[in-house]
């Protein structure tokens, strides 16, 4: 048996990267997922290929929404109703990266960002909330990032946003409760992903670079996909059944390393 056996859940950013990897977990312990994502092509590309692995008949299923769109997100929510029923999971992972000087960012790019990054994650919950309310049990994954905290140049408003995910899982937790709905947070370190390594490579000396980071991690390395998937497992699954409003980190030890 999985341990989300007769669950549905939504998914966003599930196309690649963290998401995808969440989605296709959730899919192997016996979930039934609704991936959300920006890209129609690369969205379609990623069901299919995830349909090759778990069989033409796996229940997965693709919504393409722009999460900085309300009405985009309203209709994400009624596919997701409408072919999955109510899910008991809610995992909002889908973000905009746009990192910049702060007196440089202007108010539009400051909007967006926390419109995909905030707004949606607290839409979505507020939209699925009365569901799962109903059935008096539910567990939303909001997935942060150190980068709350332990940021870099030119990093907002992407950092901003991710401290405003921490708050609102508190928010979230607290009021939710009370209705048997667990939220809780995680936040990924520098995760291997294909944006982690073209970040890299933009430096003069990526070996160099990557050194750098391997050592500011007290286990040698830094997270995979997948280990943040299971974090997410953990959190979505009755595993975590007494734990809500925390959040998790997933970065191989580099938070207690000062460097």
């Amino acid at each position: 048996m999985g341990k989300l056996d007769g669950r549905a859940a939504l998914v966003t950013g599930g196309s690649r990267g963290i998401g995808r990897a969440i989605v296709e977990l959730f899919l192997a312990e016996g979930a039934a997922v609704m991936s959300c994502d920006l890209d129609a092509g690369e969205g379609e590309r990623a069901l299919s290929e995830m349909r090759g692995r778990f069989g033409d008949g796996a229940p997965v299923a693709f919504c393409c929404a722009d999460l900085g769109d309300i009405e985009q997100i309203e209709g994400c929510v009624r596919e997701t109703l409408d072919r999955m029923g109510v899910p008991a999971i809610l995992v909002n992972n889908a973000a905009s990266n746009f990192q910049k000087h702060t007196a440089e960012t202007t108010p539009g790019e400051f909007a967006a960002t926390m419109d995909v990054n905030v707004r949606a994650y607290w839409y979505l919950a507020r939209l699925l909330y009365p569901h799962m309310a109903r059935r008096r049990s539910g567990s939303i994954v909001n997935i942060a990032s150190t980068q709350a905290y332990q940021t870099h140049k030119s990093s907002f408003p992407y950092n901003v946003s991710k401290g405003a995910v921490l708050a609102l899982t508190k928010a979230m937790a607290v009021d939710f409760g009370p209705d048997g709905i667990r939220v809780n947070s995680i936040s990924p370190g520098f995760v291997a992903t294909k944006l982690s390594r073209d970040w890299v490579g933009r430096f003069d000396d990526p070996e160099r670079k990557w050194r750098e980071i391997m050592e500011a991690h007290p286990l040698g390395r830094i997270p995979t996909v997948e280990e943040v998937a299971r974090a997410a497992l953990f959190l979505a699954s009755d595993d975590s059944s007494g734990i809500s409003g925390v959040e998790l980190l997933v970065d191989c030890g580099r938070h207690a390393q000062r460097r």
